[in-house]
């Protein structure tokens, strides 16, 4: 997304589609990658230079919480060039 905004709008939009009943935003990320780990109700959230460097961090900490944890969603904003 161009925004901050607009991307908080976009995850909580999608989010409620989704089924989402209490939906809030609670990472977000800019020239970097961002991912969420859940598992057995308990989730993580990590940012990152690379995908699978937030992946994997994601994946650590929520399974310091709970076992049967699985990358839920990830994604990477990189640096756009303006003129």
């Amino acid at each position: 997304m161009v925004s901050k905004r607009k991307a908080d709008k976009a995850a909580l939009s999608t989010c409620k589609k989704k089924g989402g009943k209490s939906c809030k935003v609670i990472a977000s990320y800019y020239n970097q990658c961002g991912a969420m780990a859940w598992g057995n109700g308990f989730f993580a959230a990590w940012r990152a230079p690379e995908r699978e460097q937030a992946e994997s961090n994601a994946i650590n900490e929520c399974s310091q919480g709970t076992g049967q944890c699985q990358v839920f969603y990830s994604g990477c904003s990189y640096p756009v060039r303006v003129r």
